[in-house]
């Protein structure tokens, strides 16, 4: 909710005006700033690292908000301050995403039963699927069988300073498309 605010409130009417944001009088001031600065770092050093990566500029990604490697794999850095274009770019999936343990889980179960969603996607049983989706975000990347132990304790230490890794690399698409495939044999064995 601060970063929603901070950036919906730097609209807001201040009397200081542009003076406002070399010497900031009110929170509205201090909002501004904060939302220049974040469109500053991303059009600089994210744009500049995107570009340096892959020649390509960061706005030109599926998801602009992201640095998007060539292996398919992408980077959330300034999480925070990209709340607010996540919103305002799909405010529907933005919600969902927000919703808390319950709520979320509810949705999953009922996609589920309908026949589709992430949990049917996962190939795990309702009830292993339900506590992977308690773990924290920092603890997700370790419950993942498809990464190898030193990509899971990467992408923990990445999530905990605020820049998670998404995403696998065509190898890891593979190894998670074989692992479903094993699992759905599996299955159909036992039945």
């Amino acid at each position: 909710m601060s970063s929603m605010r901070a950036g919906f409130k730097s609209f807001g009417e201040s009397d200081a005006g542009f003076r406002g944001l070399i010497k900031p009088n009110n929170a509205i001031d201090l909002y501004r700033r904060y939302a220049l600065r974040s469109a500053a770092i991303w059009v600089t050093i994210l744009n500049g690292t995107q570009y340096a990566l892959t020649g390509t500029p960061v706005w030109e990604n599926k998801d602009p908000t992201r640095l998007q490697f060539p292996d398919g794999t992408s980077l959330q850095a300034a999480k925070h301050s990209m709340e607010v274009p996540h919103a305002v770019a799909d405010p529907v999936g933005f919600a969902l995403n927000k919703l808390g343990y319950f709520p979320s889980l509810g949705a999953d179960i009922a996609q589920y039963y309908a026949g589709g969603g992430h949990m049917k996607q996962s190939q795990d049983s309702p009830v292993v699927y339900a506590a992977k989706k308690a773990a924290p975000f920092m603890a997700s990347p370790l419950l993942d069988h498809n990464l190898s132990a030193g990509e899971r304790v990467g992408r923990s230490v990445s999530g905990a300073l605020g820049m998670p890794l998404y995403g696998y690399n065509q190898e890891q698409r593979l190894a998670a498309r074989r692992s479903r495939l094993e699992k759905l044999q599996s299955r159909k064995q036992n039945q």
